[in-house]
């Protein structure tokens, strides 16, 4: 699954990363949630990031 998020914060071993969830429905409410990943996730490819301009 692709997700698009913003990276909002970075620590020493971790990322944060902001998404947005689009309401499927007109009217529907936007919901917006944080993850965060290790380096470790990210070295072992368990989940992908690229950057975007």
């Amino acid at each position: 699954k692709n997700k698009q998020g913003r990276l909002i914060e970075v620590y020493p071993s971790l990322f944060i990363v902001e998404y947005t969830s689009n309401g499927g429905q007109p009217g529907e409410i936007e919901n917006t949630y944080v993850e965060s990943y290790t380096y470790s996730d990210i070295l072992t490819e368990k989940n992908l990031i690229r950057y975007l301009d």
